[in-house]
C-alpha cells in the first residue's frame, strides 16, 4: 500500500499541495528516485536477511520505512524530497510476493483514494504509510514463525 500511494499520490501531491506544474522534471525525478532506492533496498534486504534473520531484516524495513515516507509530507519540496524515501526459490517467491502484493495494493488503494477526497492528500498518504507499522508487526510474526 505504501507503495502505491507513494507512486500514486505523491506526484499529485506535488502538483496540488505544493504547487509544481504538471510537467516539473521533479516529479519523474522523484519517482525515479523513489524506485531506484526500493530497487536497491530489496536487494540490500535480502542480503542482510540472509546474515541477521528475514524476520528481523523484514521488520526493521518496514517499521524504519514509515520516517522517511513520512518525511517526503514535511520535508520542502526538491531534491531532499527524493533522498528522505523463501531461500528454496527466492526468485519464483518475489515473483509472487510483488504480483499478489500489487495487486491487493492496488484493490485497497480505491478506499484510499476515496480516503483521499475526504481527509486531503498529505493526511491520507501519512495513514496509508504509517500501515507500514502493523505490517511489520504481522511480517515478524509469520516469518518467526515460519523459522
Amino acid at each position: 500500500m505504501a507503495f502505491i500511494t507513494f507512486t500514486g499520490a505523491v506526484p499529485l501531491w506535488l502538483v496540488t499541495d505544493r504547487g509544481l506544474a504538471t510537467d516539473h522534471a521533479l516529479l519523474g525525478q522523484t519517482l525515479a528516485a523513489f524506485s531506484l532506492a526500493a530497487g536497491l533496498g530489496a536487494v540490500l534486504g535480502g542480503l542482510l536477511g540472509a546474515r541477521f534473520g528475514f524476520a528481523r531484516v523484514t521488520n526493521a524495513s518496514l517499521t524504519l520505512g514509515v520516517l522517511p515516507l513520512l518525511s517526503v509530507l514535511v520535508l520542502p519540496t526538491g531534491p531532499g524530497v527524493m533522498i528522505a524515501a523463501a531461500p528454496d526459490a527466492p526468485a519464483a517467491t518475489a515473483g509472487i510476493v510483488i504480483g499478489i502484493g500489487n495487486a491487493l495494493a492496488g484493490l485497497l488503494y480505491l478506499p484510499v483514494g476515496a480516503l483521499q477526497g475526504v481527509l486531503g492528500l498529505a493526511p491520507a498518504m501519512a495513514l496509508t504509510f504509517a500501515l507500514l507499522i502493523p505490517a511489520a508487526g504481522i511480517a515478524h510474526h509469520s516469518l518467526r514463525r515460519i523459522g
